[in-house]
């Protein structure tokens, strides 16, 4: 058994993935900021230490632009600004930069592989299936299974566990996090606008690129190449494409408020994709 395939070492994996996943989620209140300031660099120095992910320059940076977010507050406008307040200059739906729009063939084999190994969301999480918060976890989960089932004796569902987390891993954030982290190089170039965010996406490309160098398995279709222009986060959501969000969100009982914002937004294209989905229901 190879040294890296232990009980112990999947728990640090599934520990790793779990940690992005909450580090990449909404900030709200005082409890996560505490926990993004003061906690999550010493956890992922931790991580990193038990995996031998060599990122000691991303985790002091992180550090220091982390301890400079004095409050909740700072860190929620950093988040909005970077992420959600239209035009966000960071697209957070990663299809985008995997196939030039919103709710692209990415989204849904995401959601199929969720679905497949039985993944449930948090039904508090507002977004689409695309979003680095849930990807994250996913995988996180299935290391954990992974562990459990090295420990029960069971050698071969472990390994085909922690292959699926691979492959996932290889398949959809290995191809999306260089243009990921490229817009928040632009983003937080502008003078005064904090850095933290860059050095936690700079800290994930080592984090991919040490856990899948390392892998036994051969990923060939996760090399396929970018669509044309996706590496600068082209591809603009169109009416139709926020209508279908919105329609989506809706029927999962969540809020769509953000994308009614966007620029793009038709209130006449939202109520026919409605109408259009209560009739074929009914």
């Amino acid at each position: 058994m190879s040294v890296s395939f232990t009980p112990t070492l999947l728990r640090s994996r599934a520990e790793l993935w779990l940690v992005l996943a909450r580090a990449f989620a909404q900030p709200s209140g005082p409890a996560y900021h505490t926990a993004f300031r003061d906690d999550l660099p010493e956890a992922l120095a931790s991580i990193a230490a038990e995996l031998g992910i060599e990122a000691g320059e991303c985790l002091r940076e992180l550090a220091a632009a982390a301890a400079a977010l004095a409050e909740p507050l700072d860190l929620e406008r950093l988040y909005a600004a970077l992420f959600l307040v239209p035009p966000a200059p960071v697209a957070t739906n990663t299809a985008i930069y995997l196939d030039g729009a919103l709710l692209g063939p990415s989204e849904l084999e995401m959601n199929r592989a969720y679905e497949r190994h039985g993944f449930v969301r948090d039904p508090a999480f507002r977004d689409l299936a695309d979003h680095p918060t849930p990807q994250f976890e996913f995988v996180g989960r299935l290391y954990e299974r992974a562990a459990e089932a090295l420990d029960a004796g069971e050698e071969m569902r472990a390994l085909a566990l922690a292959s699926e987390a691979e492959r996932f891993l290889a398949r959809f954030p290995r191809r999306w996090v260089t243009p990921f982290v490229a817009a928040l190089e632009r983003a937080c170039g502008e003078a005064g606008r904090n850095a933290a965010y860059l050095w936690l996406g700079r800290f994930l490309w080592l984090a991919l690129e040490h856990e899948l160098g390392r892998s036994a398995v051969r990923f060939e279709d996760s090399e396929r190449a970018l669509p044309e222009g996706s590496s600068r986060g082209l591809g603009e959501p169109t009416a139709e494409d926020l209508a279908e969000i919105a329609v989506r969100l809706e029927a999962a009982g969540l809020g769509f408020d953000h994308v009614r914002a966007l620029p793009a937004w038709r209130e006449d294209v939202y109520l026919a994709r409605r109408a259009a989905g209560t009739a074929a229901a009914g």
